[in-house]
């Protein structure tokens, strides 16, 4: 290597991508056929996201060195990047024909079938990359997010990719990539509670993971949402209740109040599961308190709405349970305050917009 090659290694090693490109292609311009060069320079456009550059110099240094396995694999990851599976494949197996043993050239084909749905050809090609795997953690825990990759998209085996996302996890606990692929999978599987929490905790140490903010706001966004709606959906399943309240015997009316406190009970169970995660979201964002001031507000009036409840059911009497009915409403209304002032405190905190949330939540 030169001496300018040399440097853009090291300069990759430590994760200063932009300036390892600059460096490079100033280096290529006067050196167009220096194959090792356009590796690199493949290796540092892909890892800014300007795929399309970093295949166009993988190709580059493919034709300059056909024959090379660890370029034919890295041309293929750079395939994988753009969706182009069946060129990704091709050069994968040449790598694989070239050289048996690169572990790297079976994890980037398990991949390229993975998008092609291929399933079984990924599986067979993620149990030839485990052959080869070292028995240590680190490696152990590539394999697992491996075959998770290809479990996520396999119908009916979305649990299993789950599974071996939390086995990554436990192999390599500080690796923030496994932990936001495990945060993502949480939030497609409907469990926004477990992802918001796997996300605050990868935010926490590495505030600057674009998977893992955007991970965090769509399940802000949910929450939110499912947090209002079951708001609501108490207060108008109460008014209806309510309706006999006016027209019926003290034991309805007693009826009609047991069924408010269970339905209130239910929301201030799902308040007090967000309150200790709240404070650490808090804590990431590096915002105030003022941000849940709805939540402390809907709390308050939820404590009231039992008290009145509980009011009804001792006396029989009809105004608690009335007076609970608006205080619900208002609680609604705090929730909502509150759950878009968390959605727009962290998407100022991040600088994401809506749209860029989906995608990160999603585009692993």
């Amino acid at each position: 290597m030169s001496s300018a090659t040399d440097r853009a290694s090291n300069l990759l090693d430590m994760g200063q991508n932009r300036q390892a490109a600059i460096l490079l292609e100033t280096h290529i311009a006067t050196s167009p056929t220096d194959a090792a060069a356009l590796g690199l320079l493949a290796r540092a456009l892909t890892a800014t996201d300007r795929h399309a550059d970093g295949a166009a110099a993988a190709l580059r240094a493919v034709r300059l060195e056909p024959t090379d396995a660890y370029l034919l694999v890295l041309y293929a990851h750079c395939m994988v990047n753009a969706s182009q599976y069946d060129n990704a494949i091709s050069a994968a197996e040449q790598a694989i024909r070239l050289n048996p043993s690169l572990l790297w050239a079976h994890e980037t084909l398990a991949r390229a079938h993975a998008g092609l749905a291929n399933f079984e050809a990924a599986a067979d090609a993620v149990d030839a990359a485990q052959l080869l795997a070292e028995p240590n953690n680190d490696a152990q825990a590539a394999m697992h997010s491996l075959r998770s990759s290809v479990l996520a998209g396999w119908p009916k085996r979305f649990g299993e990719s789950i599974e071996q996302a939390q086995l990554a996890v436990r192999r390599a606990p500080q690796n923030d990539w496994y932990r936001t692929r495990l945060a993502q999978l949480q939030f497609i599987d409907h469990k926004p509670w477990l992802a918001l929490r796997t996300a605050t905790d990868v935010l926490t140490s590495a505030p600057t993971t674009d998977g893992a903010r955007g991970t965090l706001l769509s399940a802000l966004h949910l929450l939110q949402r499912r947090m209002l709606g079951a708001q609501f959906a108490t207060a108008a399943l109460t008014a209806v209740l309510g309706i006999f309240v006016f027209s019926s015997s003290a034991n309805a009316t007693r009826l009609v109040s047991l069924l408010s406190l269970a339905l209130t009970a239910a929301a201030v169970l799902l308040l007090l599961r967000g309150a200790p995660l709240g404070g650490r979201l808090v804590r990431s964002l590096g915002n105030t308190m003022r941000t849940f001031r709805g939540s402390v507000v809907a709390g308050a009036l939820q404590a009231l709405i039992v008290l009145l409840s509980l009011a009804t059911l001792v006396t029989g009497s009809d105004w608690p349970i009335t007076i609970g009915w608006l205080l619900i409403v208002a609680a609604g209304i705090a929730f909502e305050t509150s759950g878009k002032a968390m959605v727009e405190a962290a998407s100022r905190a991040y600088g994401r917009s809506e749209a860029e949330v989906f995608w990160d939540a999603r585009g692993w």
